[in-house]
């Protein structure tokens, strides 16, 4: 599933810290900036599992993940906001 070709396969990133370097805390709201003309070659993805269970977490919308694929609202410059 993960190849180390540029453009072929999937690439896995994880995070467990926030800008400034503090644990990410689940009762905190967080911003990811996905820059405009995002480089993939089918689409994009962003998950959020629960560090102890290893589940995805539990949300009002019952959506942990959203993707290149959802209807989501662009900045400007093609840019988007989570």
């Amino acid at each position: 599933m993960v190849k180390p070709i540029v453009g072929a396969g999937s690439q896995y990133l994880s995070a467990a810290m926030d800008s400034t370097g503090a644990w990410l805390d689940g009762g905190k709201n967080y911003r990811l900036h996905v820059p405009a003309n995002v480089p993939v070659k089918e689409f994009w993805s962003v998950t959020v599992y629960d560090n102890l269970t290893r589940s995805f977490i539990q949300t009002y919308t019952n959506k942990p993940a959203l993707s290149s694929y959802d209807k989501l609202k662009s900045n400007p410059d093609g840019s988007i906001d989570l």
